[in-house]
């Protein structure tokens, strides 16, 4: 965490030193996370997913139409199987700490008094750690082996708008919408599911995964 401040410290400082339009905020966010596996094995579709919440407190940088944030973001990950009409769940079964990076491309459209900020571009987020609800670590399993495999690349959209409070300060309600790109978690869950289906006698049909998620929240905003 030290590691982080310090950056965006630099990053502010070299902000105020070439753009003077510069701004820095700080805020936090709260998500739902939708991870699905969509299985069908003799014609029979089965699904396997994690709808689980995530928070996450975030300061960033904006310099003229770029947005740079990086934090502290935790996912609960709960898990829900369906097949059929039985559906089987378990809570927080996996809490996974991490640090995001962002970097968005925004572009401000005035409305009377206040701005509406579209904005468009990826997150990365790179693990800490992943342990199960008993707090043993899931770094060395079944499926994954390093806790870098628990990194995720998301495409993210969505916009914010921005209320001035004085010359300076701002408020900014955001909300977001993410689809996952690529984790090396989700492609060993797929080889998994699939070599215990085939393990069972069955016939993999097609297995697919998908990961998204929602996101809200607030963030106050300083220009230098």
């Amino acid at each position: 965490m030290k590691r982080v401040l310090g950056i965006i410290v630099l990053i502010a400082a070299a902000a105020s030193a070439f753009a003077l339009d510069a701004e820095v905020s700080i805020g936090g966010d709260y998500g739902r996370i939708y991870e699905d596996y969509l299985i069908t094995v003799d014609g029979t579709s089965s699904i396997t997913a994690r709808h689980s919440p995530d928070f996450n407190i975030e300061a960033a940088v904006n310099i003229h139409y770029l947005m740079f944030r990086t934090g502290y973001l935790r996912k609960c990950m709960g898990t829900v199987s369906i097949s059929d009409s039985t559906v089987t769940s378990s809570k927080d079964e996996l809490l996974i700490d991490y640090i995001p990076l962002e970097l968005l491309g925004r572009y401000p459209v005035a409305v009377g008094p206040v701005s509406i900020v579209p904005m468009l571009g990826v997150e990365y987020d790179i693990a800490l750690s992943a342990v199960n609800s008993s707090g043993k670590s899931q770094v060395d399993s079944i499926i994954t082996s390093s806790i870098m495999d628990f990194n995720r690349l998301y495409a993210k959209a969505g916009f914010c708008v921005d209320i001035p409070v004085s010359d300076r300060l701002s408020i900014r309600p955001e909300a977001f919408f993410q689809y996952g790109l690529y984790s090396v978690y989700d492609s060993n869950y797929v080889d998994l599911l699939t070599s215990l289906m085939t393990g069972f006698g069955g016939t993999v049909n097609s297995i697919a995964s998908r990961t998204m998620c929602w996101q809200a929240g607030l963030y106050i905003s300083y220009k230098l």
